[in-house]
């Protein structure tokens, strides 16, 4: 018999949520749109067909689906009150009315979130036809074929799996495609102060330097210098390297949508990735400028990738995919300081799963110690690169500074607030700089000035007592846990909540002392024109502005493990892992509290994650587009 709809919950239900959205959307109380949506959440109930004492019927006794779904809701919840921020209160002064405006949107939050995550597991991690995979026998079987089609090729000169290879081409040449008016436009490409400062070291005009990595800027020189060598111009070598650049991401573009549509995506989810790169300036916007950030990026793409084939559609992987692993993982250890060690955190994980559990199809590790073997040879060649060879090279250091912006930060809120902090504290601290300097310098949300206070200062002075401040580091956090809390919030919620990014793209060359400047093949007359639009697409866009946070950007990756931990797909958390590895290590090191190149790595792999959680229901709804959207739809019968 089916269950009456409490009338009086789904009310009670619909107030909280409407009164959430109220404060949160800074309305004032008399809004028409404010009644509209209360009666729409009413009907939407009815409309969903569901009781809001149990949100889906068909698995409503489904223990691991609630206990997820609250977890996500809470996440989610937790996420959006530290964006929020002072907004929770309503701008109210009483405390007790301010308490209650906190509690009401916090819990109308909750219920949003929850019914949200509740309806997105119930269609996306219902019973589904799994990925197409392939049995132990017959990896064993798939890999011989490989060899003899390799040997085949040697012997008659054609290409094993040429049609795959065609199609990658195809994908890799759209996307190089879309990339080029770009380019055209701000011919040779975009540069910036980092920029600048690589290609000195690029030009022999300054000294190798760690501060940005020395191997990538080894790349420029190399790219540089081919560009240079055949002109004699700066501008076409600086076009060389930004040509290569968007030819290597094209390829890895191509690269990733013919193998996620060769397991089982088809076209639909090559599409999907194609179009979730092209549709959003800011990828091409960083494929023609001179940053690290793009290769590393790339990198973390294709082990992604690799990891998906092996782990979720148990594919062995051939020499070629070996060789990308390789050079993947390279990319990822020597093009940002933070990449190694995420690599090394991963890594560690990936073993002592392996090795303590099963040595199974269902193992990390289990299925190809060549994998481990691999990713092992990775990181050695990485450390002797940043080791004997960089000191064989002479490559100076980075500033001390840089790595310790989160301790700086929480530091620097305590002297500047006037927390608790003993006379012969400041007396230690004033020895390495100013303590003026942080009284008046102090930004919450950006690390540089209080870098600089260390660099410019005694940082010698810290390095040889580094013991003492460790001690004041702790002892200052324990009696001033509000400020150290607060402190490290300011300085990361770009990465964790749905906060727009303060820093995103630019376009063109910046003012440099070279006198270096852009010279438009294409559209010179409309170049400031189409860059400002370009800039200020997610201003005007709403939903679309979305795959521009970071921080959105990291919840919907939760929300996909989710996905997947309800459906007890647990090798699809390995294609996850360096994601998450890579959020840890900015979260704990970066310099600036929302800058969406410190988190282009998820960004640009994005489109492809959403592909891989969603193959299995193309795989049973069909490749259609309508397929897909009636899965969004209320279930009918087939």
């Amino acid at each position: 018999m089916k269950k009456r709809p409490n009338i009086a919950l789904r009310v009670i239900i619909a107030y909280i949520i409407t009164f959430a959205i109220y404060n949160i959307g800074t309305f004032v109380t008399s809004d028409i749109i404010l009644g509209i949506v209360f009666v729409s959440v009413i009907m939407l109930f009815g409309a969903l067909g569901q009781n809001p004492r149990s949100i889906t019927e068909d698995i409503e006794n489904n223990n691991k689906l609630n206990v997820i779904s609250n977890v996500l809701a809470a996440v989610f919840t937790l996420s959006y009150s530290i964006y929020m921020g002072n907004r929770l209160t309503g701008g109210l002064e009483n405390k007790l009315f301010a308490l209650f405006y906190i509690l009401m949107t916090i819990a109308g939050l909750y219920v949003l979130f929850f019914l949200f995550v509740r309806r997105i597991l119930t269609i996306f991690a219902g019973p589904v036809t799994p990925v197409p995979t392939v049995s132990a026998s017959a990896a064993v079987d798939q890999t011989q074929a490989n060899v003899n089609a390799e040997e085949q090729s040697v012997n008659t000169g054609s290409t094993p799996d040429a049609l795959s290879i065609k199609r990658m081409l195809i994908y890799s040449g759209i996307v190089l495609l879309a990339l080029l008016p770009l380019f055209l436009i701000n011919f040779p490409g975009t540069m910036t102060v980092d920029s600048f400062n690589q290609l000195s070291q690029a030009r022999g005009l300054n000294p190798l330097h760690d501060h940005h990595p020395w191997a990538h800027t080894l790349i420029i020189k190399l790219f540089y210098n081919i560009g240079y060598s055949i002109s004699h111009n700066v501008t076409v070598g600086i076009a060389a390297f930004i040509f290569a650049q968007m030819v290597l991401v094209s390829l890895g573009l191509g690269f990733a949508a013919e193998t996620l549509s060769s397991l089982g995506s088809g076209r639909l989810g090559a599409i999907i990735v194609i179009a979730g790169y092209v549709c959003f300036p800011y990828h091409a916007a960083f494929a023609i400028t001179m940053w690290k950030d793009i290769l590393f990026a790339l990198g973390v793409l294709i082990i992604t990738i690799l990891l998906y084939k092996e782990q979720v559609a148990h594919i062995r992987l051939n020499i070629t995919d070996y060789i990308l692993f390789v050079l993947s993982s390279m990319a990822v250890c020597l093009f940002r300081h933070n990449g190694f060690y995420a690599y090394i955190l991963c890594a560690l994980i990936f073993a002592i799963i392996g090795l303590t559990g099963k040595r199974s199809s269902g193992s990390f590790f289990g299925k190809s110690a060549r994998t481990a073997i691999f990713t092992l040879a990775s990181i050695l060649i990485c450390l002797i690169i940043n080791g004997p060879v960089k000191l064989g090279l002479n490559v100076q250091n980075g500033d001390f500074g840089h790595e310790l912006a989160i301790p700086l930060q929480q530091i620097g809120r305590v002297v500047q607030q006037n927390g608790d902090i003993s006379a012969e504290e400041r007396a230690e601290l004033a020895k390495v700089n100013s303590i003026e300097y942080i009284v008046n310098n102090y930004d919450p949300g950006g690390a540089d000035n209080m870098i600089q206070w260390l660099v410019a200062g005694d940082s010698d002075y810290v390095k040889s007592n580094m013991g003492y401040f460790l001690k004041l580091y702790i002892s200052l956090g324990l009696r001033n846990p509000n400020a150290y809390i607060m402190a490290f919030m300011d300085q990361t919620k770009g990465y964790y909540t749905t906060m727009m990014p303060e820093q995103i793209a630019y376009y063109g060359i910046l003012p440099n002392e070279d006198k270096l400047d852009n010279y438009p093949l294409l559209g010179a007359r409309v170049r400031i024109k189409i860059n400002e639009i370009l800039s200020k697409l997610q201003d005007v866009l709403p939903v679309y502005a979305i795959f521009y946070s970071p921080g959105a950007c990291l919840l919907i990756l939760i929300l996909l493990i989710g996905i997947e931990t309800v459906r007890g797909r647990k090798s699809m958390l390995a294609v996850f892992l360096p994601q998450l590895c890579l959020t840890f290590t900015v979260l704990i090191a970066t310099p600036l509290v929302a800058d969406l190149r410190y988190a282009y790595a998820l960004m640009l792999s994005m489109p492809s994650l959403i592909v891989m959680v969603a193959t299995p229901i193309f795989c049973q709804k069909g490749n259609n587009m309508l397929d897909l959207m009636r899965i969004f739809g209320e279930k009918r019968d087939d």
